[in-house]
């Protein structure tokens, strides 16, 4: 895919600074250390949502305002899918060009890891603890085996089938929004995670709010109802599952000290795992407008 769009890329914008990441991690430094460098620049990532993540974070670390552009080359691309870029696939003879140029919201987390390190992340899609929390770390366990996108409801079925409600606490401000169980809670800025499955179809990444969706503690007969529902949107509506704008910040606190994982709230952001202390709490803001997008796609 680089070899491709490296060279259509210098064709359309001249000298192309191109660097390889070889490890987690490495997107974020490499994007941190070159728009330090490159005030007001473009920054191109040839990756999946990993690897926006990331980029996404060195880059908003940098202060430096540059701009993201994106060829979605991963496997669910949920990013580039939410932000309405130009289709991965790039052909021979393709020309590539900037475009779909566009100001986007940001999402910004801020919490505590269970060895207390207070951790600030920027997210582009959404940020969920629950079951889509353990799904992600399962699904990334089945890739060698079962590559694509029919893992995600696969891993999702599993996590159904391993874990229940926790109670959790949901603040808006000082407003209470949710107290009690929750199978899953979801703060999106984008409709879609998992490969395309519209955890939150009514959000759009430029309206400056964020999304709140929790699926309370439903039977796992109607959980795997759900699940099937979410490619289309349909979980929105059914008993037990509420939906709304939040403007923030948003605090998220389980409170359950007789969970499993008592000292370790999981967390999946932009398809990345993170933990947060248990016991804890995950703050989380709009930065609305806070990223210019530039989407990098193929034309015939």
């Amino acid at each position: 895919m680089w070899e491709r769009a490296g060279r259509g890329l210098r064709e359309r914008l001249g000298e192309v600074d191109s660097r390889f990441t070889g490890g987690p991690g490495d997107g974020e430094r490499l994007a941190r250390e070159w728009a330090g460098e490159h005030h007001g620049g473009l920054v191109v990532v040839v990756g999946g949502d990993g690897s926006v993540h990331e980029v996404l974070n060195g880059i908003l670390s940098a202060g430096s305002g540059c701009l993201l552009g994106i060829i979605p080359a991963g496997t669910g691309n949920d990013i580039a899918r939410n932000l309405g870029l130009p289709n991965p696939q790039v052909g021979p003879g393709s020309e590539l060009a900037p475009g779909c140029r566009r100001l986007v919201d940001v999402g910004r987390a801020e919490f505590r890891t269970p060895a207390g390190e207070l951790v600030n992340r920027f997210f582009l899609n959404s940020l969920s603890t629950g079951v889509s929390a353990l799904a992600n770390r399962i699904a990334l366990r089945m890739r060698r085996i079962l590559p694509g996108t029919a893992r995600y409801p696969l891993a999702g079925l599993g996590a159904l089938l391993r874990s229940g409600p926790a109670r959790y606490e949901v603040r808006d401000g000082e407003k209470v929004l949710h107290r009690g169980p929750a199978l899953n809670i979801t703060i999106a800025n984008g409709a879609c995670f998992g490969g395309g499955l519209r955890i939150s179809p009514g959000s759009d990444p430029a309206d400056g709010v964020l999304d709140l969706v929790v699926i309370g503690p439903i039977n796992r007969l109607r959980a795997a109802t759900a699940l099937a529902r979410l490619r289309s949107g349909g979980h929105i509506g059914m008993k037990g599952v509420r939906a709304g704008q939040v403007r923030g910040p948003v605090v998220i606190r389980r409170d359950d000290p007789d969970h499993p994982l008592p000292h370790i709230l999981m967390i999946e952001t932009d398809g990345e795992n993170l933990d947060a202390a248990g016991g804890g709490e995950v703050r989380v803001e709009v930065l609305a407008g806070g990223l210019e997008v530039v989407g990098i796609g193929a034309r015939d």
